[in-house]
């Protein structure tokens, strides 16, 4: 008697990888046959050929297989994919408190994809929250645990610099203190840029105002504070003015009697006229 077999069914399991990242084409199904007659073909929905379906977007795909015998079956698998892309927003910025400051901070906030994150800044920092940072553009790359990647950035701003003018404000006749060894003298500052609300220290005189007076020659330094702690700088210095001098020569008379005697007197001015 002659016995007629059949072959066992052709049967197949579908091994999904979802796509990485929103959008993304990183998706692969991997058939696993068996059963029928080998070998096997392949046919996908989407008209790839091949036991592995590559670069897939997220949604359903059909798979025909087709033993040596020509026996088919078909299967299907869906690509699923985050639900939402990697976002990320600045969500604080904080200037430096004086220009040319490094007191700045700036944080980004991530959204979406797949958690856990990690960051980059541009200014080699690697958490959510940049501090110790100066003025200009900082930018931040948020990775996901799947490496979607997505970049950000943010300005952060300064103050404008204190800027100081000191000016000898006492004049006599052009002089700033009226004669050797005098404490009369008037010097003074003024101040603009930072943020204002200015505070003033006098060395060596220790006062504290924008102007001090009845000072003597000499050379003194200020510090201009702003109302943010920014210092600034700056020194004058005020002089005597040239020592009154004279000096005197003689004429004598020709002739006893004569009344054409002279003395002379040449003399250098201080800061007054002579007279």
């Amino acid at each position: 008697n002659e016995v007629i077999t059949s072959p066992t069914q052709v049967q197949t399991s579908l091994d999904v990888d979802s796509v990485l990242c929103k959008n993304g084409n990183s998706g692969q199904i991997a058939a696993t046959t068996t059963g029928g007659t080998a070998p096997y073909t392949y046919f996908w929905s989407n008209n790839q050929n091949g036991q592995i379906a590559t670069a897939l977007t997220a949604g359903n795909y059909n798979v025909t297989i087709t033993d040596f015998n020509g026996c088919s079956m078909t299967a299907n698998a869906t690509v699923s994919e985050p639900l939402s892309p990697l976002t990320g927003s600045i969500i604080l910025r904080q200037d430096p408190s004086c220009n040319g400051g490094t007191n700045g901070r700036i944080e980004v906030d991530a959204q979406g994809a797949t958690p856990n994150y990690t960051y980059q800044w541009s200014n080699g920092q690697s958490t959510s929250l940049a501090t110790g940072i100066s003025s200009g553009v900082h930018t931040v790359t948020v990775t996901d645990v799947n490496g979607c990647s997505m970049s950000v950035s943010g300005t952060i701003n300064q103050p404008s610099a204190i800027v100081l003018t000191t000016q000898i404000l006492s004049n006599y006749n052009g002089a700033a203190i009226t004669c050797p060894g005098v404490s009369n003298g008037s010097v003074g500052v003024i101040a603009g840029g930072g943020s204002g609300s200015y505070s003033y220290q006098w060395s060596p005189t220790g006062l504290n105002t924008a102007t001090i007076n009845n000072i003597p020659q000499g050379t003194y330094d200020v510090t201009v504070t702003d109302i943010a702690g920014c210092k600034a700088n700056a020194s004058i210095t005020i002089v005597d003015p040239t020592p009154l001098a004279a000096t005197y020569s003689q004429v004598n008379m020709l002739c006893h009697g004569n009344t054409n005697g002279q003395i002379l007197v040449n003399a250098t001015a201080g800061t007054g006229t002579l007279g």
